[in-house]
């Protein structure tokens, strides 16, 4: 077998400033995600640890000192070994969450932000050195933001824009809280970071502006009937019933649409199909 891969960039041609991702059948049966790069291809797992690797048998150096940790076998402390592992598998996620959010799988972008924010939250509570714990805290505001932002185009593709906001406004509030508490916290070098000066907290407000917009210009009928749309494709027929309680509330029927209800004999509205044979499995 020939280890030239001359043939894979030949066919794969490289896109400057573009994001280039794929998914890929492995010679395992499992799916790859592929980044194509200016002098080669990233390969990646999908799940578990991004390179397949198990350090000391566990899913990731994490949850390997978050074992130990449980066990009372943890050091007080992290040493600089133990944080260049972290810090290295740590790109490796985030790697792989850029790579997904291109892809718009935001369950597994979702999950592997919020992997990385509990690193983050694990190496500051062990380790003393200032220098050692601003490595890694100082990405909290853009993992975040990513978080959000899977989270909210997550809601948006199930039909829910309220559900967004309310995952954005979380991310805004825990964006703030972290430039609160590091602000509060300065040594006497430092300056105070000003909460328009975050280009996370741009981009989540700016977002949060337009959604709130399009959702004011949707009446709350359209946007459930959307929603009810997404259910039933989805197969979730107990909150497609939900939304159809919620839709004949709303629905007030002039007498003439009465009329050409009670002679038709099957209604197309996808509301009342869920009650007719058929409706649901």
């Amino acid at each position: 077998m020939s280890l030239d891969i001359s043939t894979l960039l030949q066919e794969w041609k490289f896109e400057p400033d573009k994001m280039q991702v794929r998914l890929i059948p492995g010679d395992d049966g499992l799916g790859k995600l592929q980044i194509r790069l200016d002098l080669g291809v990233l390969q990646m797992e999908l799940d578990g640890r991004p390179d397949g690797t198990r350090p000391h048998g566990e899913e990731s150096y994490l949850d390997y000192f978050e074992a130990q940790e449980s066990q009372d076998k943890a050091s007080s402390t992290l040493d600089s070994e133990q944080l260049t592992d972290l810090m290295r598998e740590g790109v490796q996620f985030y790697n792989r969450y850029m790579a997904l959010f291109v892809l718009e799988d935001y369950d597994r972008v979702a999950r592997d932000t919020a992997r990385n924010l509990r690193l983050f939250q694990f190496v500051v509570s062990h380790v003393k050195n200032h220098g050692d714990r601003w490595a890694f805290e100082q990405y909290t505001p853009f993992v975040t933001m990513m978080h959000g932002r899977a989270l909210g185009q997550k809601a948006l593709k199930d039909g829910s824009p309220r559900d967004a906001l309310r995952v954005i406004d979380a991310a805004i509030e825990a964006v703030v809280d972290f430039i609160r508490a590091q602000n509060e916290n300065l040594r006497e070098d430092e300056e105070e970071t000003d909460e328009s000066d975050s280009p996370e907290l741009s981009f989540l407000r700016t977002w949060r502006t337009e959604i709130e917009q399009e959702t004011a210009t949707t009446s709350p009928l359209d946007l459930l009937e959307e929603q009810l749309k997404l259910a039933v494709g989805r197969e979730d027929y107990e909150d497609a019933a939900r939304i159809r309680d919620e839709l004949r509330k709303l629905q007030v029927p002039t007498s003439e649409s009465a009329g050409e209800n009670r002679s038709s004999s099957r209604s197309t509205d996808p509301a009342d199909q869920l009650d007719q044979p058929g409706g649901e499995p």
